[in-house]
């Protein structure tokens, strides 16, 4: 797809979610247009993050977990793995 539109594989969040305060967000990407990464950045193991607005949709995390957008959530995030979270259906 990205051969085709030109569109970057890795976006920043702002790239795919205008208009929802992500301008400064530098810890959290998109990886594609459903796929959203939050790596530790910092020494621990938990962090912030920030989900964006969705439509029709939850956001559902690598360990199976849900999580509405519009709103700051404490996750844990240790050292030895990637916390993403996909775009899903709501149920």
């Amino acid at each position: 797809m990205s051969a085709q539109t030109g569109e970057p594989i890795l976006k920043s969040m702002d790239y795919v979610f205008p208009n929802q305060g992500f301008e400064k967000t530098s810890d959290q990407f998109m990886l594609g247009d459903s796929v959203m990464v939050a790596p530790m950045v910092a020494k621990g193991t938990m962090r912030m993050v920030r989900f964006p607005s969705l439509k029709n949709g939850v956001w559902k995390g690598s360990d199976g977990k849900i999580y509405e957008g519009s709103r700051l959530e404490m996750i844990k995030a240790p050292m030895d793995s990637l916390a993403f979270f996909e775009i899903a259906n709501k149920k």
